[in-house]
């Protein structure tokens, strides 16, 4: 079966079954649909092709044909009485084929190959359905069959659309094996698989171990989903796992990218690796209030609020991170350690109110934006030994920073908000005890410049 049957309109698509029929291909014309009437007429009449609209609001309870091959657009829409259906040589069942047929409770139909756009939309009865063979799933197919439970498999479908089981609120299982989520080669546009189990509230375990592509929104509010496991997943899409609150492990070895609030709300997860990804989007694990360990080996870039109010957060290893973001690990309140050995540039806000954290090294950042720092009660040794521009407030209200390294700078950092700098911490009243180390070389220059001069005491070279 073509694979444009599933999103085509009417006459394109009776055109395509034609061309499947004859086995042939090609891009779609008005001639060439035109040049299939004819033959279009000779399926309608044997039976093989339902066509259009047939039984559209017909009173009938049930269907059982073993002559259709292929069944065309709202044929059965609107058969509020509809309950069975047995169609155990059909292929294709296009576009709202049984939309709307509220009481319709099963479907039987083993050698379908396609389901079409919103095919069973609204089926709010349906319960089971048997398609085994399933190699493409439409948009919307499946959306709003609330009755539909326990497990779905359809093992060979490698195409699942848009909001294909969105609201299916009592699915527990699914297996989709040869899913991979991205659009396959041959389709003029890009085939889009978002929000695919949105919603699925009841669903517990997805298995997709061909999936590469993790679309946006495709598990979002799945709120009882426990684990995932996407051994050859490289791309986690935007709010991909959103809400999923019950999640708890996930295995993503071969991620490379995490996409915006793709794991935000998720409350439960207490661990996450992601040996390969070299990318973490916007809000990706925004306040997981169980995550307390993050192992990011090769990542990077950490974006904003990354993971803002983790607040259980205590060990995070990223190497390899030379941009961590705005809020990336802000009121992180367990975090002890800051070790980003290889960052050059940390945005505004990104360790402030982290009230555990003691130490921070940053042996390679020049640039250190407003309030990085701020109200990190417990800092007490801070190391960017290289940095070259100091914000607004960056250390201010750390109350027990005692030591600051600027040891291998080549010139007086630039300091916008002045004495703002390291407002209330010890550099400004804790006596000689506290130290500013610098390069020997520029202990004259620091103690002569603009605001690093009320730090001249405890300036000393090294």
């Amino acid at each position: 079966m073509s694979a444009y049957i599933i999103k085509s309109q009417t006459l394109t698509s009776l055109a395509n079954v034609v061309r499947s029929v004859a086995g042939t291909s090609g891009t779609l014309t008005p001639a060439g649909i035109a040049s299939t009437i004819s033959s279009i007429g000779t399926l309608w009449s044997s039976g093989f092709v339902i066509p259009p609209r047939t039984y559209m609001s017909s009173s009938m309870t049930t269907f059982a044909s073993s002559t259709p091959r292929y069944v065309c657009d709202q044929a059965f829409e609107g058969c509020v009485n509809l309950t069975t259906v047995s169609l155990p040589n059909v292929e294709a069942l296009n576009f709202q084929v049984f939309s709307g047929c509220s009481a319709l409770t099963s479907v039987y139909a083993p050698n379908c190959k396609g389901i079409g756009e919103s095919t069973f939309y609204g089926c709010a009865s349906l319960r089971s359905i048997t398609a085994p063979n399933l190699t493409a799933i439409g948009d919307s197919a499946f959306a709003g069959c609330a009755s539909l439970s326990g497990t779905l498999s359809f093992p060979k479908a490698s195409i699942v659309g848009w909001r294909a089981f969105n609201g299916c609120s009592n699915i527990q299982s699914v297996n989709l094996s040869a899913w991979t989520g991205v659009t396959p080669t041959g389709l003029s546009t890009p085939w889009n698989q978002t929000a695919v189990f949105n919603n699925c509230i009841n669903l517990t375990t997805a298995i997709v171990p061909a999936l590469t592509t993790v679309p946006t929104a495709c598990f979002s509010n799945c709120v009882k989903l426990t684990s995932i496991s996407l051994p050859v997943c490289s791309t986690i899409q935007d709010y991909a796992f959103h809400q999923c609150y019950l999640l708890s492990y996930v295995s993503m070895p071969q991620c490379t990218t995490i996409g915006a609030a793709a794991f935000l709300g998720c409350s439960n997860l207490a661990a996450i690796s992601g040996p390969k990804c070299g990318h973490i989007g916007i809000q990706a694990f925004y306040s997981n209030s169980a995550l307390r360990t993050a192992s990011f080996p090769v990542v990077t870039i950490i974006q904003n609020q990354a993971f803002c109010e983790c607040i259980l957060l205590s060990s995070v290893y990223a190497p390899n991170a030379t941009y961590i973001g705005s809020a990336a690990f802000y009121a992180c309140s367990s975090l002890t350690v800051a070790s980003f050995v290889r960052c050059s540039s940390i945005a505004s806000d990104a360790f402030g109110y982290c009230n555990s954290l003691v130490e921070g090294n940053f042996s390679e950042c020049t640039y250190v934006d407003t309030a990085v720092f701020s109200a990190c009660t417990k800092l007490a040794t801070l190391r960017i030994p290289k940095c070259s521009y100091i914000g607004t407030g960056a250390f201010a209200a750390c109350s027990s920073l005692m030591s600051l390294y600027l040891n291998q700078v080549t010139s007086v950092p630039s300091l916008p908000g002045g004495r703002t700098t390291w407002a209330g911490t010890p550099l400004v009243s804790g006596g000689t005890a506290a130290r500013v180390y610098v390069p020997t070389s520029l202990v004259a220059s620091f103690k002569a410049a603009s605001y690093w001069s009320e730090l001249a005491s405890i300036i000393v070279g090294m």
